[in-house]
């Protein structure tokens, strides 16, 4: 009797290990769904931004020949221009402190070691 258990127990847990395999396979599969569709939302989303941001530049543009120069952009145009502005200032800043402590009719002394002999 006991045999007959064991013999009718193997197909049982053979097909509960076929249909855990097939688990894992479905629940992979769904992982890699749900990954997928996140990333087209996600890139979605980025062509959204960057739309708006070109945009803004068009608007800029139409802006900028319509009414004077000291009407405020779009905020993105804004950012950088105000970066390019801060960069500037910065470089002419260092020029100014490098014009102050290495003027032009100076010129660097290159010292060479010598060996006495």
């Amino acid at each position: 009797m006991e045999r007959q258990n064991r013999g009718a127990a193997r197909p049982e847990m053979q097909r509960l290990e076929e249909l855990e395999e097939r688990t894992r396979a479905l629940d992979e599969a769904l992982a890699y769904a749900d990954k997928l569709a996140y990333e087209v939302r996600h890139r979605e989303e980025r062509d959204a931004r960057l739309a708006q941001g070109r945009g803004d530049a068009g608007l800029d543009e139409a802006v900028d020949e319509s009414f004077p120069a000291s009407d405020a952009s779009s905020p993105a145009r804004s950012a950088a221009d105000g970066v390019g502005q801060t960069e500037r200032e910065l470089n002419a800043v260092l020029d100014d402190a490098l014009d102050d402590t290495f003027p032009a009719s100076d010129t660097p002394a290159i010292l060479i070691p010598r060996s006495e002999e």
